[in-house]
């Protein structure tokens, strides 16, 4: 059920925020593409959230280009999302690139 499938996504984000606050980023980015798979596509905002989580991870482990792509796919999801834009900013930052692409 639709229910079953967002408990079971929103349990596998919590176990991913928890492996990022203890600095287990393998097991984070694990999780949070758990979390993306298990959610319902209708549940736009939270796989956006999770992207854009993941992407926090990847960036720490300098991980840039699967990091960018992960923002994008955030930004499709959630035009404007504020976070996901500011971790689009530093990553092409990181990788020399002009952080005003960030924004068009």
């Amino acid at each position: 059920s639709v229910l079953r499938a967002c408990t079971r996504a929103a349990s596998l984000k919590n176990k991913a925020d928890d492996a990022y606050l203890r600095g287990d980023l393998d097991s984070s980015i694990e999780f949070y593409g758990d979390a993306i798979a298990t959610a319902p596509s209708e549940d736009s905002a939270f796989v956006a959230v999770c992207y854009s989580n993941r992407a926090a991870c990847r960036r720490r482990k300098r991980d840039l280009v699967p990091a960018l792509e992960d923002c994008d796919r955030a930004l499709e999801l959630y035009p404007g999302y504020a976070r996901a834009l500011f971790r689009r900013a530093c990553v092409l930052l990181e990788l020399d690139r002009p952080a005003v692409d960030a924004f068009v």
